[in-house]
Protein backbone atom coordinates (compact mmCIF):
# COMPACT_ATOMS: atom_id res chain seq x y z
CA UNK A 1 0.00 0.00 0.00
CA UNK A 2 1.07 3.86 -0.54
CA UNK A 3 0.65 6.49 1.36
CA UNK A 4 -1.30 9.26 -0.10
CA UNK A 5 1.01 11.82 -0.71
CA UNK A 6 1.04 14.40 -3.63
CA UNK A 7 4.60 13.41 -5.19
CA UNK A 8 5.67 9.93 -7.00
CA UNK A 9 7.10 8.31 -3.63
CA UNK A 10 8.53 4.92 -3.09
CA UNK A 11 7.91 5.45 0.48
CA UNK A 12 5.54 3.03 2.02
CA UNK A 13 3.13 2.85 5.33
CA UNK A 14 5.27 0.31 6.39
CA UNK A 15 8.15 2.65 5.96
CA UNK A 16 6.90 5.57 8.12
CA UNK A 17 5.03 3.74 11.09
CA UNK A 18 8.86 1.91 11.12
CA UNK A 19 10.11 5.39 11.28
CA UNK A 20 8.03 6.99 13.98
CA UNK A 21 7.93 4.06 16.07
CA UNK A 22 11.48 3.93 15.97
CA UNK A 23 13.15 3.19 19.45
CA UNK A 24 16.71 3.89 18.91
CA UNK A 25 16.90 7.33 18.11
CA UNK A 26 13.92 10.27 18.51
CA UNK A 27 15.50 12.16 15.30
CA UNK A 28 14.39 9.11 13.12
CA UNK A 29 11.07 9.40 14.31
CA UNK A 30 10.69 13.09 13.73
CA UNK A 31 12.35 12.47 10.52
CA UNK A 32 8.98 10.07 9.58
CA UNK A 33 6.84 12.42 11.17
CA UNK A 34 7.78 15.86 8.95
CA UNK A 35 7.50 13.03 5.61
CA UNK A 36 4.01 12.84 7.05
CA UNK A 37 3.87 16.62 7.44
CA UNK A 38 5.24 17.80 3.96
CA UNK A 39 3.59 14.55 1.65
CA UNK A 40 0.10 13.09 3.17
CA UNK A 41 -2.81 14.50 2.81
CA UNK A 42 -3.51 16.99 5.01
CA UNK A 43 -7.02 15.62 5.74
CA UNK A 44 -5.05 12.46 7.01
CA UNK A 45 -2.08 13.82 8.88
CA UNK A 46 -4.30 14.02 12.49
CA UNK A 47 -4.95 10.51 12.09
CA UNK A 48 -1.12 9.72 11.65
CA UNK A 49 0.13 12.31 14.87
CA UNK A 50 -2.69 11.40 16.73
CA UNK A 51 -1.90 8.85 18.80
CA UNK A 52 1.74 10.56 19.86
CA UNK A 53 0.30 14.18 20.68
CA UNK A 54 1.36 12.89 24.51
CA UNK A 55 4.21 11.28 23.48
CA UNK A 56 7.12 12.06 26.39
CA UNK A 57 10.14 11.05 24.49
CA UNK A 58 12.55 14.25 24.68
CA UNK A 59 14.80 15.53 22.22
CA UNK A 60 16.76 19.03 20.98
CA UNK A 61 15.19 20.79 18.22
CA UNK A 62 17.97 22.40 16.95
CA UNK A 63 20.51 19.78 17.93
CA UNK A 64 22.27 18.70 21.33
CA UNK A 65 25.22 21.30 20.79
CA UNK A 66 22.66 24.39 21.37
CA UNK A 67 21.50 23.30 25.04
CA UNK A 68 18.61 22.26 27.48
CA UNK A 69 16.56 25.59 26.54
CA UNK A 70 15.57 23.77 22.86
CA UNK A 71 14.46 20.86 23.91
CA UNK A 72 11.24 19.75 23.42
CA UNK A 73 9.12 16.14 23.53
CA UNK A 74 7.77 14.10 20.66
CA UNK A 75 4.61 15.19 21.38
CA UNK A 76 4.26 18.85 22.12
CA UNK A 77 6.38 19.30 18.75
CA UNK A 78 3.79 17.50 17.19
CA UNK A 79 1.00 19.37 18.66
CA UNK A 80 3.23 22.83 17.49
CA UNK A 81 3.46 21.12 13.98
CA UNK A 82 -0.68 20.84 14.00
CA UNK A 83 -1.24 24.42 14.89
CA UNK A 84 1.31 25.56 12.66
CA UNK A 85 -0.70 23.62 9.79
CA UNK A 86 -4.28 24.85 10.88
CA UNK A 87 -3.01 28.90 10.99
CA UNK A 88 -0.55 27.91 7.58
CA UNK A 89 -3.92 26.98 5.69
CA UNK A 90 -6.13 30.08 6.91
Amino acid sequence: MRLPISVRSSVTVTNVSFAITHTDSPYIRVVGFLYLRYCCKPSLLFGWFERYLGDTEEFHVKGEKYGESDRTTIGAWLRQKIVSNIAAAR
